[in-house]
């Protein structure tokens, strides 16, 4: 059973767009506890959200929409997947992604395309072309001032960039008097 992460509430969903689509992936249980970035490729042909499947006027019947011409190439998607409680049973999660579903017709130019509604469920392994993009930690932007050593505070690195701007200005400097001192300006 899936639960739906939340309501699109921004122009998406009240003004015309493209058609509506939807994509099942299954990812490993502790990627939702722990809201890991996955990627995967979106493939040419969707499920018309619109009749599951079933055919309608909004897939012309077909019960899917296609994404792109068969010589474009494939669109990748990256996701970041929603942190669920590991004391609760962890549930698949509904991600409603604005202007990923389908394409407007052709002949309404200034249209949006349609919602993706990609379910995540969770499983034992993960669905063959879903990779984990990072893994589980501390978010990048703080593993990388760890690496880096840049203090946390805003005071502290306030005062790193001012010595960085120091630094660049003393190198710059030290360029132009060089070349003075060569004769090159």
């Amino acid at each position: 059973m899936t639960e739906v992460l939340a309501k699109v509430t921004t122009r998406t969903l009240n003004v015309p767009r493209g058609p509506d689509v939807t994509h099942r992936i299954r990812v490993p249980h502790s990627w939702l506890e722990t809201g890991e970035v996955v990627e995967l490729e979106l493939p040419r042909n969707l499920t018309c959200a619109a009749c599951e499947g079933g055919g309608c006027d909004a897939c012309e019947r077909s019960g899917a929409i296609t994404l792109r011409g068969r010589q474009e190439l494939a669109e990748i998607l990256k996701v970041t997947l929603p942190m669920r409680q590991a004391e609760r049973e962890v549930r698949g999660v509904m991600i409603r992604i604005p202007e990923l579903g389908g394409l407007p017709p052709e002949n309404a130019e200034g249209l949006p395309r349609g919602l993706l509604l990609l379910r995540v469920e969770p499983a034992e392994v993960a669905d063959r072309g879903v990779t984990r993009v990072r893994t589980s930690g501390p978010p990048l932007s703080q593993r990388v001032m760890e690496s880096l050593r840049i203090p946390a505070s805003p005071r502290g690195r306030a005062r790193l960039l001012v010595a960085l701007a120091l630094i660049v200005v003393l190198a710059g400097l030290a360029i132009l008097a060089f070349g003075r001192h060569r004769g090159l300006g």
